[in-house]
């Protein structure tokens, strides 16, 4: 059987839910769990079809295996249906799901693949054909994006979710238009499936990865180059009133005073400064708080996922957009070095991140990294229906 894969798709409004920002945040979090074998390679050497084919080799790391979560970067879109196709020749029953991603590894490579092979059968559900989402009969002038004939170019992409344990996350994936002529890429194949989608290109797909696992969680946070706004060593801020995701008083006074006065955000006013409010060990983005941080409201409107409880203490951080300084005048507190994360620190984990958008590749070395299975998107993830927009932030599985 061949993947029936269809070209040039058009993906519906409610699949773009995701938007960027500006800051580095690096997030761990520890799960414990039987990872069977995943390999993540970095800039291979070689061929794209030797890349590949590689895979296929690791396979004898788990003799009895009986399915593979496959993800690369967009210029490898092709070889995923041409790897799919080689190994279901030799190996009928090896149930496959494949993704062409912006990054993979910790360090978001725009160059690669990361793949996980499991003795057991992984399980798919609300997969939805790309198919179901195409208007061949869109005129030139479709407000969706630039059309061509018949094809539609839009901002739209498909979005994989994938779930082991307790944890579910959804990410957005690589725009292929260039290397497939499709959107995206995203498909499974399991000959011994009944589903209508099985091998055509999906716009989304929900995969129960079987891993074995507990559901204890750690979490710890690094930012860089976040600037804390206050001295936190000698100050505590306290929420005192709030609701839902607004928090009405800090310290029982005005919460947008706190940043209305900010000494930092006064001396340093700009419309692309970011600001954050740390919550134990999650970070929201402060949306709103009167005109900026003017008189007409006294409250700060954090992002819709913040639960917001009295007493609980608040912590404020934020990005300058290194724009706003001159080159030769930048102050010593505006740290722009990004976060890197050790292959120690990620071995034999699953990795998701942010991946920052950039104007020029950078040649990377060829490495190779066992036990880790590493995917990004640009757009950000959710995690349990949590945010993770900012780029570079990280979310490590160990």
């Amino acid at each position: 059987m061949h993947l029936q894969i269809k070209l040039h798709a058009i993906f519906p409004p409610h699949l773009t839910m995701f938007k960027r920002t500006t800051i580095s945040l690096v997030r761990q979090v520890t799960q414990r769990r039987d990872l069977h074998h995943a390999v993540t390679a970095i800039a291979p050497a070689v061929s794209a079809d030797s890349v590949f084919s590689q895979i296929l080799e690791t396979r004898k790391n788990v003799p009895e295996a009986k399915s593979l979560f496959l993800t690369a970067t967009a210029q490898y879109a092709t070889n995923l249906v041409s790897t799919t196709e080689k190994i279901q020749s030799e190996h009928p029953d090896i149930q496959i799901v494949a993704a062409a991603v912006d990054t993979v590894g910790p360090s978001c490579s725009r160059d690669g693949l990361s793949a996980v092979w499991f003795d057991r059968k992984m399980t798919f559900k609300d997969t939805v054909s790309m198919e179901g989402h195409e208007d061949p009969g869109s005129p030139l002038s479709d407000s969706r994006g630039l059309s061509v004939g018949r094809t539609n170019w839009t901002t739209q992409t498909s979005l994989l979710s994938v779930s082991f344990g307790a944890t579910n996350v959804v990410m957005p994936l690589a725009n292929t238009l260039f290397t497939s002529g499709s959107q995206s890429t995203l498909f499974f194949s399991d000959r011994h499936s009944n589903d209508v989608n099985n091998g055509h290109n999906l716009a989304a797909i929900a995969v129960n990865l079987p891993f074995e696992s507990a559901a204890e969680l750690k979490k710890t946070d690094n930012w860089t180059p976040a600037l804390e706004l206050f001295d936190y060593k000698n100050e505590t801020q306290t929420i005192t009133q709030c609701r839902e995701n607004l928090i009405k008083e800090i310290n029982g006074l005005p919460a947008s005073s706190f940043l209305q006065n900010c000494p930092t955000l006064v001396a340093n006013p700009s419309k692309d400064t970011l600001v954050f409010a740390t919550l134990g060990d999650d970070t929201f983005k402060v949306i709103a708080g009167g005109g900026g941080w003017g008189n007409r409201a006294s409250m700060l409107v954090l992002d819709p996922g913040a639960k917001l409880k009295k007493g609980k203490e608040v912590k404020f951080k934020a990005v300058f957009h290194p724009s706003m300084f001159p080159l030769n005048d930048k102050p010593d507190w505006l740290n722009e070095e990004l976060p890197m994360v050790t292959i120690q620190e990620c071995k034999t984990s699953v990795c998701f991140q942010c991946s920052p958008i950039v104007e020029e590749l950078v040649e990377e070395k060829p490495k190779v990294m066992e036990n880790m299975l590493a995917y990004g998107s640009e757009s950000g993830f959710l995690i349990d229906e949590l945010k993770h927009e900012i780029p570079n932030e990280l979310v490590v599985f160990s």
